[in-house]
């Protein structure tokens, strides 16, 4: 399962096999990402000043799980990270975002 996907587990029977997963725990990982995204959203505006980080973060759609990302269902309603310096920056500090991510996530417990 992709992170970037905006609702396909509610929407599309077919997306999950039930019998192999816990959907609430699917949704907690969901939930886990953007929080995460949102974070880092959150520290490259304090860093920057760039208000254009904040695009990323505008839709609406099942806000509680999604926390602004997505602005419709499916993967064509995800709001990648915005931000006019923002590739500068992720490449600039590529590992040390991953660690962060792989620490993040470690957390992370069924």
């Amino acid at each position: 399962m992709h992170h970037w996907f905006c609702g396909i587990l509610f929407t599309t029977a077919s997306a999950v096999n039930t019998d192999m997963v816990h959907l609430d725990h699917c949704m907690m990982l969901i939930n886990k990402w953007h929080a995460l995204r949102l974070d880092l959203e959150n520290k490259l505006f304090d860093l920057t000043g760039d208000s254009s980080i904040r695009d990323g973060s505008t839709g609406t759609y099942k806000s509680d799980i999604f926390l602004g990302h997505c602005k419709d269902d499916g993967n064509s309603g995800y709001l990648m990270i915005s931000g006019k310096m923002i590739l500068l920056m992720v490449f600039k500090n590529y590992m040390a975002i991953r660690n962060y991510f792989r620490i993040a996530f470690r957390t992370v417990t069924p």
